[in-house]
């Protein structure tokens, strides 16, 4: 799925909020830059930055988004609620639907998590069988 393709997800309550594009590139390259500081694996340095952001409530959305498996339904969920035990220590994280894409109705589940469409923090299924 190209940048262009990624559909907006469904709003998060206030004062939560996405990153803008401008915002998320910034976190991006701060990381990238970071990890020459400090020796430390750039995959780990931005999962650190996102997870920090995420627990004030900013979350990023772009590279996710845009990376999702194609073998799967491209439903996906943001888990943003610290007061579900289940998402607390997965801040920041998107899931995607683990159906198959185009699977039957509007309801998704990837593990122990379930969601519908229009829930906060969701981005509905563009995909079809």
């Amino acid at each position: 799925m190209s940048e262009d393709q990624i559909p907006t997800p469904v709003p998060l309550p206030p004062p939560m909020r996405y990153l803008t594009e401008d915002e998320n590139n910034h976190v991006k390259k701060t990381a990238s830059e970071q990890t020459q500081n400090y020796e430390v694996d750039e995959t780990v340095a931005l999962a650190v930055a996102y997870a920090a952001l995420g627990a004030i409530g900013l979350f990023g959305t772009q590279s996710i988004l845009a990376e999702s498996n194609d073998e799967h339904c491209n439903a996906l969920r943001l888990a943003w609620d610290a007061t579900r035990s289940e998402e607390r220590k997965y801040l920041g994280s998107w899931w995607q639907c683990v159906g198959y894409p185009g699977h039957y109705g509007r309801h998704f589940a990837y593990s122990i998590v379930e969601w519908s469409d229009g829930e906060p923090g969701t981005v509905p299924a563009t995909r079809t069988a």
